[in-house]
């Protein structure tokens, strides 16, 4: 014979971040992995701002675990405040964190980065970068030009800051020269045009290369 049925609520069923995980007597309110769990529920069931306030509870309490402040950080993103996101990203990747969140603290502020880049229109700055490097590209074979941007790009997969002209690189296959990141990428963009144009390597400077590359036309004919 069975028993009765019991039955979850919609608020209360397992998975759901509402009501499950609620603290109920017995529980500490204040448990950082509790909380983090919570937020990490309510984040992947598109509740974002919950869920970031559940973590930032989580955080309060032990600021030193490393997936609630990538959490904090993605869920900044996610509704849109990229100053925090930033902090929080970049505090990942100043912490003893597992690779994983590393990459993707690094990947997150590449995104930022992205955004800000093409934020106010076409970046002058990045036309002449680019100008710059289909001269330094013209007299180069294949196998020359994909050695620099096969480097440049090595390079970007521990981040580069776009937006920050204080930050310098140098690189083997130019040497005596110390470059910005922006300039980097730059350099990067107009040789994987050279061995690859139809590769996307995840920041749109079409607009800036269109520019470019008429500056170039015409100032060759002057």
């Amino acid at each position: 014979m069975r028993g009765p049925r019991h039955r979850l609520s919609e608020e209360g069923r397992p998975g759901s971040g509402q009501g499950f995980y609620q603290p109920g007597p017995g529980r500490n309110p204040k448990n950082p992995v509790a909380l983090k769990n919570l937020g990490a529920i309510l984040g992947r069931e598109g509740d974002s701002l919950r869920a970031l306030y559940y973590l930032r509870q989580s955080y309060q309490a032990n600021p030193q675990d490393p997936q609630t402040v990538y959490g904090l950080a993605f869920g900044y993103m996610k509704i849109g405040d990229i100053e925090q996101a930033q902090k929080h990203f970049q505090e990942v990747l100043d912490m003893q964190a597992p690779e994983e969140l590393r990459t993707l603290a690094r990947n997150g502020l590449r995104e930022i980065a992205v955004r800000e880049l093409k934020a106010r229109g076409p970046r002058m700055d990045a036309v002449f970068y680019l100008l710059d490097a289909m001269r330094l590209f013209s007299g180069k074979s294949l196998d020359g030009v994909r050695e620099i941007a096969f480097e440049i790009g090595l390079q970007g997969q521990y981040g580069l800051d776009i937006n920050d002209p204080k930050e310098t690189h140098v690189l083997r296959s130019l040497p005596g020269r110390t470059f910005t990141a922006l300039e980097l990428l730059c350099i990067m963009y107009a040789g994987f045009k050279r061995i690859e144009p139809g590769i996307d390597i995840g920041v749109d400077l079409g607009e800036e290369w269109g520019i470019a590359e008429r500056l170039g036309r015409e100032t060759e004919e002057e």
